[in-house]
């Protein structure tokens, strides 16, 4: 699968924290993981940004900016593999 989509459903567990279900230092430690495996895929660009503010966001322990940071990164993937397969 895209490195995204294998990402962002592990960020399932940032869910459970923002509903008091899941310790937050083991979702900062799952979560933090995913984070580097993308930053070795996308290391320029929009989606670098992105993960920058995911990154800050996990830091500061707020979970919904970083579920949503996470989220717009679908569509800037999807859009990276249509014009690589274009080319």
């Amino acid at each position: 699968g895209c490195p995204v989509q294998r990402v962002v459903p592990r960020c399932y567990i940032a869910q459970l924290v923002l509903a008091g279900e899941a310790d937050p230092a083991e979702a900062r430690a799952q979560i933090g993981h995913g984070l580097r495996q993308l930053n070795e895929v996308f290391t320029k660009g929009e989606a670098a940004d992105v993960l920058s503010r995911a990154g800050e966001a996990l830091a500061e322990d707020k979970f919904y900016p970083l579920l949503r940071s996470l989220q717009t990164l679908i569509p800037v993937e999807a859009a990276l593999l249509t014009d690589g397969a274009a080319q």
